[in-house]
């Protein structure tokens, strides 16, 4: 069940990422990360997931994301890009909730850009940021994900294929959350 809702997760994602409109001249990279509680330092134990698909325009430093979490044990307050590596804490960079409104409940959806600072942008690429969601019962952070370079460049037409699949995925998902 938990590699289903990840594969339905991360088809969401880039479909709601394929909408995302481009520039033909702009390098996009993709990145993503998948969010669960032991990448916390420490670990965290939850129930909670996520996942987040990522475009990078590297003539802009424009980073969109869109990031979807599920069944986090309270309200969500917080929402960060944070620079370090895996195991390590490390200060907000951007601030994702300041963005994106942060939804009521336990499970949900946020999309939204922000510039990425020059001094961010090799650390952004090679495995030195990671998305923290942050609970009322988990202050320091309930579910992590490290931002992963998921392929040097996609063909910007390629996602737009993934939508009808990740359309079916997300109606199979929410039939068996009733």
């Amino acid at each position: 069940m938990i590699q289903f809702r990840r594969a339905a997760h991360a088809l969401a994602l880039f479909a709601l990422l394929a909408w995302v409109p481009v520039s033909a001249s702009a390098t996009k990279i993709t990145l993503f990360a998948d969010l669960d509680g032991s990448q916390e330092v420490p670990a965290v134990s939850t129930s909670g997931l996520g996942s987040a698909a990522m475009i990078f325009d590297t003539t802009t430093n424009v980073i969109e994301w869109a990031i979807l979490y599920t069944d986090v044990s309270s309200q969500v307050f917080g929402v960060h890009f944070h620079s370090a590596p895996a195991g390590v804490n490390g200060g907000i960079i951007i601030n994702i909730g300041a963005i994106s409104p942060i939804p009521t409940g336990t499970s949900g959806v946020l999309t939204g850009s922000a510039v990425v600072p020059t001094g961010e942008v090799s650390n952004l690429l090679n495995e030195g940021w990671y998305i923290n969601i942050h609970t009322v019962n988990n202050g320091t952070g309930e579910i992590r994900g490290l931002v992963q370079n998921a392929t040097a460049q996609v063909p910007e037409p390629m996602l737009g294929l993934l939508f009808f699949p990740a359309a079916i995925a997300l109606r199979a998902a929410a039939s068996r959350r009733r």
